[in-house]
Formats: structure tokens, C-alpha cells, sequence
């Protein structure tokens, strides 16, 4: 746990749920030994565009099994952008009574932190590691003004934590590398102290700049020491998670939604020498099987997460 802030110090903890079909991507360069740990000074957050275009009457993944749409967006308090106004929620799933939403447009998403590199802790993000699915990465130019059509958002982290929450489930992945298994997370919650200042300049900017040529900027501002965003790219039928609705919970064993994140990534130098092509087509999508048979599974969600070593 952080030390208390001194009476009359500025700062806050920024705490960031990300939830649904979110790629996190681990830096590889330039990394710092921390205790036992190995740990990136950056984690890219890249999400697939799932949307329903309205030229696509029917959606399908490459392996021609019917694609689910998906929602991608920000949310904040109105409370941290009219402090003085309306109050914050307690919570990141507590849902603000005041809640501003923007939904993503192939955009990326400066957070405000500065070009200072410090250590993410990755060891509590705990969802399924596509390096051991099978033999991918990213895919070219993912984290790009200019990013593959796939690419629905990204925004980069640097320092904090990440801390998993889970229903404690059992997950099996029958990859291309073989049997890989653990309890995955539903969604992530990355936490950083914020010194210094009482404010988050967040910055939306289009990929398509003939379109929108000047960023979005918008700022926040703490409340009880605390700016509380969510970034989540989830089912269609109730992307905001309302309590009042129905909340996603998987249908059956299978996570078909993840088929998603293998739209951001591409073979590898050793499945391109063989002449494998993972991640595409027929029999190459694996994706989480929900066990039910070795402990709790009652309350698993779908839309799981996926992450990966890159360089971007």
C-alpha cells in the first residue's frame, strides 16, 4: 500500500478497470529487474475492432464460425470533470450516477503520464498469454499513427500495477504449443500514484486525420485522492455493464469472443519457417474452455483478455 499523501500535497491514485477484448502487450526492451521479477517500463493496451458495420449483415471470424459484436469505450465520472458540481463514485464497477462514456473511433488515447519510463508491475495480469498459445506476435504497426484496419484503440502504460480479479475458474487452452492452462482473470484493475498534481490531461486522437485533424482534450480532475476510469471493449448487448441488465456470463464452456485478439497478431518467424499460419483460418483460433469439473464456475464472464511480449 502506497504511504498517506502529506495535508496540502498534490497527487491521487489513478486507477484504470479494463475489461472485455483488450490485447496487453509487455515491452521488451529495456527492462528492470525488480525483486525476482523481470518487468517491462511499458504495457501497450491494444483493442480489436469488433463493431457491427453496417455493410457486414453477417459477422464472422477467419475460421468461418459466426463473430459476436463488441463495444469499445472510455468511461469516466462526470464528477472528475465537474468536481465542484456532481460527486464521484466510490468504486471503478460502481457505475457513476453521472457517468461520461466515449465510445472509441480507431483512436488512440494519451493517458497523461509523461515520457518518464518506470517499472509495470505485470505479475497479478493474468490473462492468457498468446506466446504460450502458439508461435505469434503482434502484428506490424500495431501501436502506429496509422494501425492496421483491426485496430479499434490503443493507449500505453507506464509504472503501476495491475491487480486480477477472478472467479477462480479453471481455464484450458488445447493450443498449437500444446496444453496450457490457469484461473484467467475476468478484468484488471492498473493502479499508479500521481504526484504533483490534482489533474489528468487525457488526449483522443483519430487515426483517420483527414476526418477529425485535432485531438480531443479533456481533464480531469481528483476527488477524495482518486481518478476512477474504465476502458472495456465488451458485448454489445450491455457494454456498460449496468447492474440493471443482464451482466456477460459465458454460455456453455467456450470463450468464442477471444477469436477477436488474433485479428491483432501474425505467425512468427518460427511458424513462417514451417509454413504454419497461427492465428488464422480453420483449427488455428484456439480459444479459453471453461472447466467445470475443478472448482468454482459459476460466475465466469466471457470476453476474456489476452496478452503478449512485443516490441512496439
Amino acid at each position: 500500500m502506497p504511504e498517506p499523501f502529506e495535508p496540502g500535497e498534490e497527487g491521487f491514485d489513478l486507477r484504470i478497470e479494463f475489461s472485455g477484448l483488450c490485447l496487453f502487450v509487455m515491452h521488451t526492451e529495456n527492462r528492470v529487474q525488480v525483486g525476482e521479477h523481470l518487468l517491462p517500463q511499458q504495457v501497450g493496451v491494444v483493442m480489436p475492432d469488433a463493431r457491427k458495420h453496417r455493410a457486414m449483415e453477417n459477422m464472422k471470424h477467419s475460421d468461418g464460425y459466426p463473430a459476436e459484436p463488441h463495444a469499445g469505450y472510455l468511461r469516466f465520472d462526470l464528477g472528475n470533470l465537474l468536481p465542484g458540481v456532481v460527486r464521484p463514485a466510490f468504486t471503478n464497477s460502481e457505475s457513476p450516477h453521472n457517468e461520461v462514456v466515449h465510445r472509441f473511433d480507431r483512436e488512440s488515447l494519451d493517458l497523461g503520464l509523461g515520457g518518464v519510463l518506470s517499472p509495470v508491475d505485470v505479475t497479478k495480469l493474468e490473462f492468457p498469454d498468446f506466446g504460450q498459445i502458439d508461435d505469434l506476435e503482434i502484428a506490424n504497426g500495431l501501436f502506429g499513427n496509422a494501425p492496421p484496419p483491426d485496430v479499434l484503440m490503443w493507449t500505453k502504460l507506464t509504472g503501476g500495477s495491475f491487480t486480477a480479479h477472478s472467479a477462480g475458474s479453471n481455464w484450458k487452452i488445447n493450443g498449437g504449443r500444446g496444453l496450457y492452462q490457469g484461473q484467467f482473470a475476468n478484468y484488471v484493475v492498473w493502479t499508479k500514484r500521481i504526484t504533483g498534481t490534482n489533474s489528468l490531461p487525457l488526449t483522443i486522437t483519430s487515426f483517420e486525420k483527414p476526418a477529425m485533424p485535432e485531438p480531443i482534450p479533456v481533464t480531469l480532475t481528483q476527488r477524495d485522492r482518486h481518478i476512477r476510469l474504465k476502458i472495456s471493449n465488451l458485448c454489445a448487448e450491455n457494454p456498460l455493464e449496468w447492474p440493471d441488465l443482464k451482466i456477460r456470463a459465458i454460455a456453455g464452456t467456450d470463450d468464442k469472443d477471444f477469436k477477436w485478439l488474433y485479428r491483432l497478431l501474425e505467425p512468427n518467424a518460427v511458424a513462417v519457417g514451417a509454413g504454419r499460419r497461427p492465428g488464422f483460418g480453420p483449427g488455428n483460433l484456439f480459444v479459453p474452455i471453461l472447466d467445470r469439473a475443478s472448482g468454482p464456475a459459476g460466475e465466469e464472464q466471457d470476453c476474456t483478455g489476452g496478452k503478449i511480449d512485443g516490441n512496439f
